[in-house]
């Protein structure tokens, strides 16, 4: 069968016999799982396994967010950045819950790789075309990478966010990106950082 083959039957057995994933949870209120899923397309592209353990979970009660990762370093290529846009949008649309696109080891980058990503991720998809002129392979099919572009564009289909390992405050806005769509800790109780004085002198009434 092969890794995938082996990884594919893994998947459907888990999909086909959920009631053991559910027994093997013992979730608590406000309890967070992260789910590290297989990277493999066609568990998403062309299979319902993966919209099978979403939705179980859903059934649970459990809000879901999908967190999509996609290697940085393959990103430096405008052309490499649609396709992975796509790829992720194509998986967000099978699953059909909240979800958080990471371009990850930003950190690993060269200061000119970074730099670049940077200007992809704050650009129109079209304006990076209009950027970058076509390679031998790629302009074949130019006119259908301008149409998907402006597609992409203007709808604001997806977008990624940067994560730098070595920076805490990008691992904090991420965390805090995934917590706003799963709506985590909205049913706590309010801290009071600022709680009024109370006057000594005041009577409260208490004993």
């Amino acid at each position: 069968m092969g890794p995938n083959g082996s990884l594919v039957f893994c998947m459907e057995y888990i999909a086909n016999n959920i009631e053991e994933l559910e027994n093997a949870i013992d979730a608590a209120e406000d309890d967070y799982y992260l789910f590290d899923c297989p990277g493999q397309i066609e568990l998403y592209s062309h299979m319902n396994v993966m919209r099978t353990i979403v939705d179980a979970l859903k059934s649970w009660d459990f809000n879901i967010c999908a967190v999509f990762l996609l290697d940085s370093q393959f990103m430096v290529d405008v052309d490499k950045y649609m396709a992975g846009a796509l790829t992720a949008l194509s998986t967000l649309m099978v699953l059909e819950c909240p979800a958080v696109c990471v371009l990850t080891k930003m950190d690993l980058l060269k200061a000119e790789d970074r730099e670049r990503v940077e200007h992809m991720l704050s650009s129109e998809m079209s304006t990076l075309l209009n950027e970058n002129p076509p390679s031998a392979f790629s302009s074949a099919y130019r006119n259908l990478s301008e149409k998907i572009a402006s597609v992409m564009d203007s709808y604001s289909m997806v977008s990624f966010q940067p994560l730098d390992l070595q920076d805490e405050e990008s691992i904090s806005d991420l965390l805090l990106n995934i917590d706003n769509s799963i709506q985590y800790g909205e049913d706590a109780d309010v801290k009071d950082k600022f709680p009024e004085e109370v006057d000594p002198d005041e009577d409260t009434g208490e004993w």
